[in-house]
């Protein structure tokens, strides 16, 4: 089973703002259609003005001035054709509006997006029908002392403000819901483990306003977010608590490229072989196998090539590949040294997949930037590390990948039987619309009791 899965439901600057998206259709995109939004925005625009909705209504939208759009997606998922981002920077000025509508004036409401979020202090919008001076408004998702909450305003002249009591990390995707229905109104906020945070308030009926829906601040301008948001939603409904559940459930679970994977450690054995069993899905499709070792070199049995390898004198982070023949079961491995232990990752991808390109470092804490990517179609990004543990060093070396990255592995074997032990991290972007991934620079991971020199690769494989 692939780690990481969503299971419980049964160099980002701090100064801007990011709407995320991919193209095409997805998972998640089919499922909200099916409850007949007034307005979708997945944000799949590379060049213009224009903010489309996908919801059919054609109630589309505008990004201001500033506005850069078609880079790094946050969401990607099966269908999908595309993967592309809109950063708007964290001014009055920079935001996304679509202009008042009638039919933004309804009863019941449900908004829902997929988003991270920079720390919030004052008063911050992320998505609303709000403006000042007066009571012309209907109704915001914001954050205000560090804490996600809702406010809304109720034909009667009553406002409703709902506080979550939680406060997002930085980094962190979350699925943040909000509705209203003639009971009761509330907030939910979801991270990849399940609801995280939650409160409701009184019902009623959703005040009518002449304000625009804006993301990111209000329609006045003021009280702007900061952060990444993704697929924006709008209904004329109340989904239940319910559907919300299973919303963000679909929206959260990872949607890897590859169509099988598998890992483990292949342990001390006294000699210098290792046997790693995989079996693969179907023949002719690519095998990519990360192998992370306590030794100088490792080399595997004929039909594989080693396409790049980051070694110092006694580690090495390697990546082999291979067209899967059927009945392929068992890689044989040998290393350098003898009885130390094997960290393996083996990944395969459809028929017609390829490998692209990699770039690797020696004991160095920093990751080398891979170029020459296409930049014109998608590719899928690894960055992997690997790190010799010591007979001083305990446990507890580790690293969590975030924004628009997946940790896929966090692994670690300690020093025993007289030999080395070894820490391996891999972390995944599904699609790469860039000419170049600069890992340190996006922010991208967090890395704990390192020896300080380890090896590290970064490679790119073209997914049919």
């Amino acid at each position: 089973m692939l780690e990481g899965v969503f299971m419980s439901f049964g160099a980002i600057a701090a100064s801007y703002f990011t709407l995320a998206g991919g193209g095409g259709s997805s998972q998640y995109a089919n499922a909200v259609l099916a409850d007949n939004p007034l307005a979708f925005y997945q944000f799949d625009e590379t060049s213009g003005t224009t903010m489309a909705d996908s919801s059919g209504n054609g109630n589309d939208g505008i990004y201001s001035a500033g506005v850069t759009v078609g880079s790094y997606a946050i969401t990607t998922g099966p269908g999908r054709s595309a993967g592309f981002s809109n950063d708007i920077g964290g001014t009055t000025d920079y935001r996304a509006t679509v202009p008042y509508g009638s039919w933004m004036n309804t009863n019941e409401l449900t908004v829902a997006f997929t988003c991270f979020l920079e720390p919030m202090g004052y008063f911050r919008l992320l998505a609303s029908r709000y403006g000042e001076p007066g009571t012309d408004w209907s109704w915001f998702v914001y954050g205000a002392s560090g804490t996600l909450r809702f406010h809304w305003r109720s034909s009667g002249g009553t406002n409703t403000n709902i506080d979550t009591g939680f406060t997002p990390v930085r980094g962190t995707k979350y699925y943040v819901a909000a509705y209203v229905n003639a009971s009761e109104s509330g907030i939910r906020v979801y991270d990849a483990t399940g609801l995280v945070g939650q409160a409701t308030g009184a019902g009623g009926t959703v005040n009518s306003s002449s304000r625009p829906l804006t993301l990111m601040n209000a329609a006045t301008g003021n009280y702007t977010a900061n952060g990444h948001l993704d697929d924006v939603v709008v209904l004329g409904s109340a989904l239940s608590t319910a559907r919300l559940d299973t919303l963000a459930g679909i929206a959260l679970t990872p949607q890897p490229k590859w169509i099988n994977r598998t890992a483990g450690v292949s342990a001390r054995n006294g000699t210098t072989s290792h046997a790693v069993s995989f079996i693969p899905t179907s023949a002719g499709s690519l095998l990519v196998a990360v192998i992370s070792t306590p030794a100088a070199s490792s080399a595997v049995t004929a039909g594989w090539t080693k396409r790049v390898a980051a070694h110092g004198t006694y580690t090495e982070c390697a990546v082999y590949t291979r067209s899967a023949s059927a009945g392929d079961a068992t890689i044989q491995l040998s290393v350098s040294i003898s009885n130390v232990p094997l960290h393996y990752t083996v990944y395969e991808f459809p028929v017609g997949s390829s490998w692209h390109s990699s770039v690797s470092v020696m004991d160095d804490n920093v990751y080398p930037v891979l170029t020459g990517l296409p930049g014109s179609s998608p590719v899928t990004v690894f960055a992997c590390v690997s790190d010799r543990r010591l007979l001083a060093d305990t446990a507890g070396e580790s690293v969590a990948w975030r924004y628009f990255w997946r940790t896929e592995l966090s692994q670690e074997t300690l020093y025993g039987g007289g030999t080395d032990g070894i820490f391996t991290g891999i972390g995944v972007i599904d699609e790469v619309y860039d000419t170049a991934v600069d890992v340190d620079a996006m922010d991208s991971h967090v890395e704990t009791n390192g020896s300080g020199s380890p090896n590290r690769v970064v490679f790119a494989i073209n997914v049919a």
